[in-house]
């Protein structure tokens, strides 16, 4: 009867979070459609950094989702990782923008500042998003007990 009390509170604690999880998710998905709804002359600054923040805690839920999926596999998984490091890409580029309008109509970002962070951001997500496919690419393919990936 010990034996199974871990794992019967294991269950529960991952249930909660990925109650937890959804819940954010959900309401992050209702703001984000919110956001979507104003029109382009809506967009102030406020508006994006709200937008920077909804992203920030989409980052920390799915650093809890990497912490949860890595806890119940007994080893790293890389995919959420990947996940969490393209979201803090996308979201650097969304704050970057804002203080760039925000500075333009101060005088006081170098547009060269801003191109060369923006560039390499956009490198940065390149990277992301071709690792991604790749690991799940890698994951779809068979490999059988020797090491040599199996002929279809």
């Amino acid at each position: 009867m010990a034996d199974k009390e871990p794992n019967t509170q294991y269950n529960w604690i991952a249930a909660a979070f990925e109650w937890v999880e959804r819940s954010i998710y959900v309401v992050l998905g209702l703001l984000l459609g919110l956001i979507a709804a104003l029109s382009p002359t809506d967009f102030t600054p406020q508006i994006v950094t709200l937008l920077g923040r909804l992203l920030l805690v989409l980052l920390i839920v799915e650093l809890l989702y990497t912490v949860r999926v890595s806890y119940s596999a007994g080893t790293i998984v890389l995919e959420p990782f990947l996940l969490v490091g393209l979201i803090a890409a996308i979201r650097r580029i969304f704050v970057l923008t804002a203080q760039f309008a925000e500075a333009e109509s101060a005088h006081t970002m170098p547009f060269d500042q801003f191109v060369i962070e923006l560039g390499a951001l956009s490198g940065l997500i390149l990277v992301l998003v071709v690792a991604l496919w790749l690991l799940r690419r890698s994951e779809a393919t068979p490999v059988s007990n020797d090491g040599h990936l199996e002929q279809s």
